[in-house]
């Protein structure tokens, strides 16, 4: 049993369609491409609070502290606590952001500029 009346099919197909080609504007519409290409240029603001269990763990190809089966399909299996690689920076031991972000990234394929200042703020 039809939960509708057949009057009103047509109607409703009618809105259907507005709504397609509605969205189908609002997806392409002028200048649209030219709006991502700036889009591209922006930056992605990223934080993380805390960490409840230790730092987080990165990808790595020997000494694995922990396997993730998970991480197989994108031939990630082995991972282990992130530890700085920044030796000179008086921040030395502590977490730094950016350049856990670019190793992560960089495991994936993926090859990104990170900051760890935004406006001269840390």
């Amino acid at each position: 049993k039809d939960k509708f009346a057949s009057w009103a099919t047509f109607q409703f197909r009618k809105v259907l369609e507005a709504v397609y080609h509605t969205t189908q504007w609002f997806l392409n519409r002028p200048n649209i491409q030219k709006l991502r290409e700036i889009d591209e240029k922006f930056y992605v603001v990223l934080s993380i609070q805390s960490f409840k269990r230790g730092l987080p763990l990165m990808p790595c190809s020997r000494e694995p502290l922990v396997t993730i089966d998970a991480g197989e399909r994108l031939g990630l299996p082995h991972w282990r606590r992130y530890k700085s690689r920044q030796e000179h920076n008086p921040r030395k031991g502590k977490f730094h952001l950016d350049e856990y972000v670019k190793i992560l990234l960089n495991a994936i394929g993926e090859d990104i500029e990170a900051f760890d200042t935004l406006d001269g703020r840390e």
